[in-house]
């Protein structure tokens, strides 16, 4: 399952690519949930607070998609999920960092 925010964003001249997605690498018929609520910094940075859910376990994310500039080729932000943890990769370049690990508790 791919998720995408953003794509709903304005363009901005000469820049279309900007693309934030949630990548659901759990494994078969394990479901990802999440919420995500937009928010502005003053500098006008695209940012969302998101909140991403598993099977009892939980990660807070905020995502944040920088002002674009030509040649606007470097708009992909992917957050891939999976049970380990939450990894980050840029414009499909391997490798995926690891950004953070599940947590568990109460969310």
């Amino acid at each position: 399952m791919y998720v995408g925010l953003s794509e709903a964003l304005p363009p901005t001249k000469d820049c279309n690519d900007r693309t934030i997605e949630f990548q659901n690498k759990l494994g078969p018929g394990k479901i990802l949930g999440y919420s995500c609520d937009w928010a502005t910094r003053p500098t006008n940075v695209p940012k969302w607070s998101c909140f991403l859910r598993a099977k009892g376990l939980y990660y807070p994310l905020i995502v944040e998609l920088s002002p674009p500039t030509p040649p606007c080729n470097n708009g992909l932000r992917s957050w891939i999920v999976k049970s380990d943890g939450i990894y980050f990769e840029r414009n499909g370049k391997k490798p995926m960092k690891l950004v953070g690990r599940w947590k568990s508790g109460p969310y």
